[in-house]
């Protein structure tokens, strides 16, 4: 994959041992979708889905189950797909971002039998739930402080040294 700015493609052949290497839009790697102008769109989409089905399995269940029981469903079949790897891909645009936010409220909103105009602020809080932006926050503030903690894998921590220049903090 050759990474490409918004605004230009650029198209060129790359060959390893006589082999011409076929070039891609985007690539699936480690759970994440990476596309070549790193507007994690095919990302998104897919977390879309995944939560898409979360929240229709709260559907069916809210007239039968507890609402504390909704919400372990939702912190096991929602919560794992918005907050895994969100550092890497909430950089993306807040039309994407948009998207997720509205799955989100409805799982909630289906958690509580709430209306789809009702406000979601208080339920959030009255089921200790972050919101997607919270998740994203608390995500960055964790990765900040492992990191001038020095709480990374040596290995890591090597390659933000050396190859991304980042001096790091000596203590």
């Amino acid at each position: 994959m050759v990474f490409n700015s918004c605004n230009k493609n650029y198209t060129f052949d790359i060959y390893i041992n006589g082999q011409r290497i076929k070039q891609a839009n985007h690539v699936k790697f480690l759970g994440v979708y990476i596309d070549s102008n790193l507007s994690w769109e095919n990302h998104i989409l897919h977390v879309c889905n995944q939560v898409s089905k979360g929240v229709g399995i709260l559907c069916r269940l809210k007239h039968i189950s507890p609402r504390l029981i909704l919400r372990k469903i939702y912190l096991t079949l929602i919560l794992p797909h918005l907050s895994y790897c969100c550092i890497v891909w909430s950089g993306t645009t807040n039309r994407h971002l948009n998207k997720l936010i509205v799955l989100q409220k409805r799982a909630l909103r289906h958690i509580y039998s709430a209306g789809p105009r009702d406000q979601t602020n208080k339920l959030f809080k009255s089921l200790n739930l972050l919101k997607l932006s919270d998740i994203i926050r608390l995500s960055i503030s964790i990765f900040t402080y492992r990191f001038f903690c020095k709480r990374f894998a040596i290995f890591f921590l090597r390659f933000l040294r050396e190859k991304l220049f980042i001096p790091l903090i000596q203590h």
